[in-house]
């Protein structure tokens, strides 16, 4: 269900992805370094502020999709959506994007299902993560 959630995302969000991704690619691991100066504890620290910040506004997004409110909706996924991508969490960004779009296009329907896939890939880069840096985020 997830690939063909993913997909569907890329054609709506309008998107080109140049090299196949699937969920063990969810982390642009270079660019997330590039954004850390190659410092690993830069990153470390980087990481948490993201899950920190993120997992409130997910909270948000949470409430004002139960609410019905697009317009907050799609400004939250607007912001979250930058920044998964600024620190490589590039399918995030993809799967946040489409909730932005769909609010934008008044489409509450569709925002159970996503939000369900948004929190699944913040599970998985959470655990990538972890592994990779061998620390708890």
């Amino acid at each position: 269900m997830f690939n063909n959630t993913f997909s569907h995302c890329l054609c709506r969000c309008g998107l080109l992805i140049v090299h196949a991704m699937n969920t063990t690619d969810s982390i642009d691991l270079k660019l997330l370094m590039e954004s850390s100066c190659d410092d690993r504890d830069i990153a470390i620290d980087l990481i948490h502020l993201y899950f920190d910040l993120t997992g409130e506004e997910l909270a948000r997004l949470e409430e004002a999709a139960g609410n019905g409110d697009a317009a907050t909706v799609s400004a939250v996924a607007h912001k979250c959506a930058g920044s998964s991508v600024a620190c490589g969490m590039t399918t995030l960004g993809i799967l946040l994007r489409a909730l932005e779009l769909d609010a934008k296009q008044g489409l509450p329907e569709n925002f159970p299902e996503q939000l369900k896939n948004i929190k699944e890939e913040m599970s998985a880069v959470r655990d990538i993560l972890n592994n990779h840096f061998n620390c708890a985020f």
